[in-house]
């Protein structure tokens, strides 16, 4: 089928063209922009925490009274959790990771002077001898902490003896990919711990904290009121778990009230709700674009085919096959989405610059574009199929007809 007569159709009606193909320019633009943000956000959620966090389900405790005994409590908490049917293992730790909530210092290799900064930051958390096997971590190098180097020293501030950090810690301090088992590490005020284990890999609290994945592990137990135990569920169990976990707590002590009892999941939940909502928004928006240009195809085809009746029947006269007419439509929007797609590409590129300038967004990645193309010249397709068809009905006596 020669083009020359679609154009020249098309040029004797400049607006409706003009309009689709904008439209269609656009859709692609935030299509493809909306795509990548949601891919980026979903990575981001689905990243490797280095732990069974479908399995785990944190503790917070608050003890009060003259009899209360924090050490004791603890004790007495862990051997009834640890006794639980269902319960794989339970262990101290004063903090939750991905939750949002938690402490943070900075450290070094060496003694920090007042005019120095630390050579890196990372999360710490307190913790006892079972929580990295609790956690579920894996350990690369050293090894873990035994009862006897968990210290509790009520009413002091201190760097414990033994500490386990993740490998991107120990990256940080000693460089990357440096041995650190057995080497001294500097608070600010620079009291020193020693590395005894490296764990491949653990998150932190904060998900959009650049450093997520740098933790320090003290083996130590803080001073109360405040207690906080990580207990490791048999897998599936961590949902029903979570009542029954707070009920037999409850029943332990009257000088100590339970806080929080919730799944890391739960947690995890919360701390990336924002990227979840705006994935949801980012794919509600996607799809509303594509369907309203859907509806714009559908109707500017059905306008000229009602336009061009006539001519339609001129051409069934003259020989033309049904065929020959659907093509003819399907071809005319097939250019017309083809001049959309071509101006969506630079305002797809546009509109990401301009993402990244206002937001810090990264570039946008090139192998998203193909995709969506190939995506909005279907959907043009089958947007035009119906009224091409009903144009195929056309016939050719028409062209006989007066007006």
């Amino acid at each position: 089928m020669e083009i020359r007569p679609i154009l020249s159709a098309m040029l004797r009606s400049k607006t409706g063209p003009l309009l689709i193909a904008m439209q269609i320019a656009i859709t692609l633009a935030i299509v493809v922009n909306a795509a990548f943000i949601t891919d980026q956000r979903s990575e981001k959620m689905g990243r490797d925490t280095g732990m069974d966090d479908q399995n785990l389900i944190f503790v917070g405790t608050y003890g009060f009274g003259a009899s209360y005994d924090h050490r004791e409590s603890i004790r007495q908490d862990l051997d009834a959790l640890r006794a639980m049917p269902g319960v794989v293992n339970a262990a101290y730790m004063d903090g939750v990771p991905l939750s949002g909530s938690g402490a943070n210092s900075g450290y070094s290799d060496k003694p920090i002077a007042p005019s120095q900064q630390a050579v890196t930051n990372a999360n710490y958390y307190n913790v006892d001898e079972r929580a990295p096997e609790t956690l579920g971590l894996k350990l690369e190098s050293g090894r873990w902490f035994r009862a006897d180097e968990i210290e509790y020293r009520p009413g002091e501030t201190f760097m414990p003896e033994s500490i386990v950090i993740t490998r991107a810690t120990a990256d940080g301090l000693f460089g990357e990919g440096e041995l650190a088992v057995g080497k001294l590490v500097y608070d600010a005020g620079n009291d020193t711990s020693r590395v005894i284990g490296v764990v491949e890999h653990m998150q932190g609290a904060w998900v959009n904290w650049n450093n997520l994945d740098h933790v320090l592990l003290r083996g130590a137990i803080a001073e109360g009121p405040l207690g906080g135990y990580v207990v490791r569920v048999e897998p599936g169990l961590a949902g029903q778990m979570v009542a029954e976990i707070e009920t037999k707590l409850q029943e332990i002590s009257r000088n100590r009230v339970v806080i929080e009892v919730r799944t890391l999941a739960d947690h995890m939940a919360e701390s990336y709700s924002r990227d979840s909502a705006m994935i949801q928004l980012l794919s509600g928006v996607s799809l509303l674009l594509v369907a309203v240009t859907a509806l714009g195809i559908i109707g500017l085809a059905a306008f000229n085919v009602n336009q061009r009746r006539k001519q339609i029947g001129t051409r069934r006269a003259l020989g033309a096959t049904r065929r020959d007419v659907l093509r003819y439509f399907m071809t005319e929007s097939l250019l017309i989405a083809g001049i959309g797609v071509l101006l969506g590409i630079i305002l797809a590129f546009l509109m990401s610059w301009w993402l990244g300038t206002q937001f810090s967004l990264p570039a946008l990645d090139w192998r998203f574009i193909p995709p969506a193309i190939f995506g909005l010249l279907i959907i043009s397709q089958l947007a035009v199929l119906g009224p091409a068809q009903r144009a195929t009905l056309i016939s050719p006596s028409l062209a006989t007809r007066s007006v």
